[in-house]
């Protein structure tokens, strides 16, 4: 599978936050409600590239011509 980003799939959630275009707090609140899933890995808390292209398809609005 080829990531716009090189390698690197899972991301810190700043750098998630980033990608989306919403701020680090946003963020949080779409993890804590369950709109975006997370991975925890001991303490860390990572989000997976694949989740937040889903996310981002979800969330788009299509309007009939």
């Amino acid at each position: 599978m080829d990531f716009p980003n090189g390698d690197k799939r899972l991301f810190s959630q700043k750098e998630a936050a980033i990608y989306l275009g919403i701020s680090y707090w946003m963020l949080r609140d779409l993890i804590f409600r369950g709109e975006i899933p997370c991975v925890r890995m001991k303490r860390r808390v990572l989000l997976d590239l694949v989740d937040l292209d889903a996310y981002i398809d979800k969330s788009k609005i299509h309007h009939n011509p």
